[in-house]
């Protein structure tokens, strides 16, 4: 039976104090009764709320929270990830004390809510002597079964260190300076495993179609991207799988192919140091479009996997799924959607909206981040893009989030989930 880390049994209902950036959170209701549960799984959306991001207050040069991964963990807390980190301007003269330059922090659950500004936020700068490196557009996050350790992944579609590898930490929810291992990379001392050749080897075929501009000679300008990521327990066996959303061209380097796929590899640690088997499967795969056209959605929709999350109890995935047009920088450019695909990854079904029948929509909305925290409850989280740049405006039919949406927030949607 498979076992994995996304157990909590909460969920959020309550608005943060205002003057803070924020992620909105809502609540989605899944029934799916046993038999109906090889055909669909039904949903519905049901209210937001905001919480913080960054304190407020300072003199800040940029501050967006483009959330990107969230995981649920032991005594009600939850890690964020985030693709950027706050900058202060270059002669600022009040910034708050102990300044959030991080892309990971966290909050503590009170009751049904969540109390106020993040309660940490966690150094992710991997320090080698006196020397820190920062790594570079954080796309997911989870922590392992045993709640022991904390794994956060950068999106590995750059021909960069920094965007190309895994930081792996220790959870200690008193220590916001843990000590951090790297692994993976182009080039990286610290692990023996090239993540991202091995996913070439295993995808690359897929990706030879595409005609890419040449980026470095010695390098083939061939790529995923990383969106997704999720430990399972199997027996004696650990598994941490990668959800990719895009295949074919190096970042800049030409247009790449939208899909929806899971590898995974085995997994042990050793002296406290995270140790990758050497095969690496790929369990699931389809084309976005493809996927779209299957589930009956609008013709041309460029689906790709936004993150993943396991269910123990159930004994499955689910897969967040989204397009954007023009990096959402008009409200009807970009929506998700929410799909199961059983634990031997063959069943994979689009979640139906409990009161239409239709696929459900997270409509004006991009889902980047999903978490499990309860048999009965998940956790989505959004990042809309260019439409904070716009400053959104409030919208009155918007069935997340109605209140307006300022450039330095974030929305998120919780869910319930029923059986």
């Amino acid at each position: 039976m498979l076992r994995s880390q996304n157990r909590l049994s909460f969920h959020f209902t309550k608005c943060l104090p205002a003057g803070f950036c924020g992620i909105a959170l809502a609540t989605l209701v899944v029934s799916t009764a046993t038999e109906v549960h090889a055909q669909t799984t039904q949903a519905q959306i049901s209210g937001g709320v905001l919480f913080d991001c960054f304190p407020g207050g300072g003199d800040w040069a940029k501050k967006d929270c483009e959330s990107s991964g969230i995981a649920a963990g032991p005594d009600n807390q939850v890690l964020v990830v985030n693709e950027r980190i706050a900058k202060a301007k270059k002669k600022a003269k009040t910034v708050p004390k102990g300044a959030p330059f991080s892309n990971v922090f966290g909050f503590k659950l009170i009751g049904n809510g969540i109390s106020g500004a993040p309660s940490r936020y966690i150094d992710a700068k991997y320090k080698d002597g006196k020397d820190a490196t920062e790594s570079k557009k954080f796309e997911a996050i989870t922590f392992t079964p045993d709640f022991k350790h904390v794994i956060a992944s950068t999106a590995f579609d750059r021909v960069d260190n920094a965007y190309s590898r895994l930081l792996v930490w220790r959870w200690d929810p008193a220590n916001n300076n843990p000590k951090l291992s790297l692994v993976g990379g182009f080039i990286q001392k610290t692990s023996p495993v090239n993540i991202h050749a091995k996913m070439e080897t295993l995808i690359g075929k897929r990706a030879q179609k595409f005609k890419c501009k040449d980026y470095k000679k010695k390098i083939d300008p061939r790529r995923i991207k990383i969106e997704g990521i999720a430990t399972v327990q199997d027996g004696q066996n650990q598994y941490l799988y990668f959800g990719i959303r895009e295949i074919g061209c190096l970042y800049q380097q030409g247009t790449p192919l939208t899909v929806i796929a899971l590898v995974r590899v085995k997994y042990q640690f050793q002296q406290g140091e995270l140790v990758l088997g050497e095969k690496f499967n790929l369990v699931f795969y389809q084309e976005g479009k493809k996927a779209a056209r299957a589930a009956g959605l609008p013709e041309g929709s460029q689906l790709g996997l936004s993150d993943i999350a396991y269910d123990p109890s159930k004994e499955r995935f689910y897969i967040l799924t989204s397009y954007e047009e023009d990096g959402c920088a008009k409200i009807d450019e970009c929506r998700g959607f929410l799909w199961t695909l059983n634990g031997n990854h063959r069943r994979f079904r689009i979640v139906k909206d409990k009161a239409s029948e239709e696929p459900l929509q997270f409509k004006w909305h991009k889902p980047e981040g999903v978490t499990v925290l309860s048999p009965n409850k998940l956790l989505v989280v959004f990042d809309d893009d260019d439409q904070r740049e716009a400053k959104r405006p409030a919208n009155s039919s918007d069935p997340i989030f109605k209140g307006p949406i300022e450039s330095s927030q974030s929305i998120a949607t919780v869910v319930e989930v029923t059986n």
